[in-house]
């Protein structure tokens, strides 16, 4: 068993899950094949859980050291060995001093996306899992109500994307902490990965090209995607049997065109939400020496 000497605590699902998957391309790079293990967040809040889906949720947690530690090989050939639990960076508080008992002082990777769009994220994971029903705008209104109801993180859709006080946080408490801007890690990707390589101490390596994994999106027929849902991991694997890679991916690329619609959120709705978050942006940029205009 060996134990990881950096975290991912991000705020973009599906930023953690791509760099997860450019960091494992490295061979002195190690990342779990378990995604977002949630250990430290284990230990303090799975009594209060509460919420729909709350059992697949509390079922897919690690929840003890020794199950934690053996996620990664004790290799010497590798140098960095690390996880990406995202809601570590929402709940700060609790799983700080956590990190500290279990890891000590280890570095800390923060991936950061415009907290509008972040929420509008997570709202579309919701409705693609079947596990909300209402508008995004119904979402909104009900988050104070469902976070006093003990809901997942998942449905904290504002209050998750205040970053400056989360950030702060991991700043005061860790002497290495990198921090990657979402939208930069888009468009600027061998120069985001070749940095993030150096932080962790090993040598860059290209990175051919760039796509977004565990990507949100809206079912165009909900009854009918949650019938195909419920049998997901039988469909991924029966295809990965009978499929090459290369028709695997054709194949998944037809199946996401024909169940996903594109979808934007509504211009008064973003101007609203972004609003509400301008404060925060604006601290947020001090403290972390980054031009945020693209968010603003």
């Amino acid at each position: 068993m060996g134990k990881p000497n950096f975290l991912i605590a991000g705020a973009a699902k599906s930023g953690t899950t791509t760099l997860c998957k450019y960091l494992d391309l490295h061979e002195q790079v190690f990342i779990p094949e378990k995604k977002e293990p949630k250990f430290f967040l284990s230990q303090h809040y799975l009594d209060k859980l509460n919420g729909p889906d709350k059992k697949t949720v509390v079922d897919s947690i690690v929840k003890n050291f020794d199950e934690y530690c053996g996620l990664f090989p004790d290799d010497n050939n590798l140098k960095a060995l690390g996880e990406g639990s995202v809601d570590n960076l929402y709940f700060h508080k609790e799983s700080i001093p956590l990190i500290k008992e279990y890891l000590g002082e280890t570095k800390i990777i923060i991936i950061l996306r415009n907290p509008v769009i972040r929420a509008f994220s997570a709202y579309k994971h919701l409705v693609r899992n079947g596990l909300e029903t209402e508008t995004f705008e119904r979402s909104i209104e009900l988050e104070e109500e469902r976070i006093r109801s003990s809901y997942m993180p998942l449905w904290h859709l504002k209050n998750a994307g205040l970053y400056y006080g989360q950030v702060k946080a991991f700043k005061e408490h860790f002497k290495q902490v990198h921090i990657i801007i979402f939208e930069a890690f888009s468009k600027n990707t061998q120069k985001i990965m070749d940095d993030t390589f150096r932080f962790l101490e090993v040598e860059p390596i290209q990175i051919k090209s760039y796509e977004v994994y565990n990507k949100s999106a809206l079912p165009k027929n909900r009854a009918l995607y949650q019938r195909i849902y419920r049998n997901q991991n039988l469909l991924r694997k029966t295809l990965s049997l009978i499929a090459t890679e290369g028709k695997y991916d054709q194949l998944k690329k037809m199946y996401k065109s024909k169940f996903f619609k594109s979808d934007h959120i509504k211009e008064d709705t973003y101007l609203q939400l972004k609003a509400q978050f301008i404060d925060d942006i604006e601290k947020l940029e001090k403290l972390i020496d980054q031009d945020l205009s693209i968010w603003k």
